[in-house]
């Protein structure tokens, strides 16, 4: 029997009973359950976890050392190390009553005769002699040939260095008629504060200095290339001339004939400009000084004037261009007239024949190729190109 309050959905003792198969369960709330005896706190809470520390890896740290070590090391030897001297002003005595003794130029500086050049530099035109007087800066002094003073311009015929205050460091280079001085002068050691040094110095034609002070290590790296760049460029030369003989010799061309002749004249005009030749010698003097000028001048004027041999018979203006051909003969026939006069003269002409001369010769073998290319001549093309960088070396060579 089902006791009384029953009802088919829960069982003798009220608890909700599954449906019968076949009917839906009844929408009987059923309170919870009592919950099981609770376990004591200490066992249920959680332990809180160690935080994790982060460690910086031991080279970092070596590294972060090492470097701080070496600052500390550079700033020690920055402390320690004098600093070099500095050309704190530059002024120049020229014009024509510049050509003095050193006397006379201390006179003149008192007379105020000095013109400061702002710059730093000096660049003027001719051969005449002027004075550069450099003010000298060395806070702490220098050590003997620790510095030098450097002009960045090698070609003077004229080349005397004063200092007032130490007569034994003047040096005086003989340089009439030498193309090549080495631009340097060592500074002997000089007390702290500001020293004054006075340069003697005459070119030819032209001069373009740019004094600067360098370190006894970087003179001597710029001594020490002069070989390898004379030798790199001379035999650059010489392969060319070889090659250039050969190409002569196998298909018998007029045209590689004087390009020989042309790589062979600039193998002497550079040989005589660098001053390799005078230092073949082991003692030049002021005449093979002098000889060799004038064979710079003459392999010059000759330049010009295979040059332009070198056009007619490569752009063929004898036959196809007889307008054109007549100035080229008459470049040719100046440029024969200049080598006449330097072998006569000396090097009392070039100054006056050498530039007109060559702008002249750059100015007509323009006008040739231009000329023919726009006559649709073929070969003009290379040759425009190659004459035009041939133009472009020879203005920066002017220039610097």
């Amino acid at each position: 029997m089902r006791p009384a309050g029953a009802s088919w959905h829960t069982d003798r003792h009220g608890e909700p009973l599954s449906a019968p198969p076949g009917r839906p369960a009844a929408n009987v709330a059923v309170p919870d359950k009592p919950s099981r005896t609770a376990m004591p706190a200490a066992l249920t809470a959680k332990t809180p976890r160690p935080a994790r520390r982060v460690r910086v890896p031991t080279t970092i740290c070596a590294l972060v050392a090492a470097l701080w070590l070496s600052c500390l090391v550079a700033l020690a030897g920055s402390a320690q190390t004098p600093q070099p001297p500095t050309i704190a002003a530059v002024s120049v005595l020229d014009g024509p009553g510049a050509d003095v003794d050193l006397a006379a130029a201390l006179a003149l500086e008192r007379e105020g005769r000095f013109r400061p050049l702002p710059e730093g530099r000096y660049a003027a035109p001719g051969d005449n002699v002027f004075w550069l007087r450099l003010g000298l800066d060395a806070p702490q002094g220098t050590q003997a040939d620790a510095y030098a003073v450097d002009l960045n311009w090698p070609y003077f015929r004229l080349q005397q260095w004063f200092l007032p205050e130490r007569p034994g460091a003047n040096r005086l280079l003989p340089g009439e008629w030498n193309l090549y001085l080495p631009d340097t002068y060592a500074l002997p050691a000089l007390p702290p504060g500001s020293t004054t040094l006075y340069v003697r110095l005459a070119g030819y034609g032209a001069v373009n200095v740019n004094p600067d002070v360098l370190t006894a290590a970087q003179a001597k790296k710029l001594l020490d290339a002069r070989p390898w760049t004379l030798g790199l460029f001379f035999g650059l030369m010489g392969a060319m001339l070889v090659y250039n003989l050969f190409l002569y010799l196998s298909l018998r061309d007029p045209s590689y004939a004087l390009y020989v002749t042309n790589t062979a004249l600039l193998i002497v005009y550079y040989a005589c400009s660098s001053g390799l030749a005078a230092e073949l010698i082991p003692t030049p003097t002021g005449e093979d000084h002098a000889f060799f000028l004038n064979c710079f001048e003459i392999s010059s004027s000759l330049l010009f004037a295979n040059m332009g041999l070198f056009t007619r018979s490569f752009l063929l203006t004898r036959t196809e261009s007889p307008r054109l051909d007549r100035l080229l003969r008459l470049q040719i026939g100046l440029a024969l007239a200049a080598t006449v006069a330097f072998a006569v003269t000396g090097p009392e002409a070039s100054e006056f024949i050498g530039p007109p001369m060559g702008l002249l010769t750059s100015s007509i073998l323009s006008i040739a190729a231009v000329t023919r290319l726009v006559q649709g001549f073929r070969p003009a093309v290379p040759f425009t190109f190659g004459w035009g960088f041939f133009v472009l070396c020879g203005a920066l060579h002017s220039l610097t």
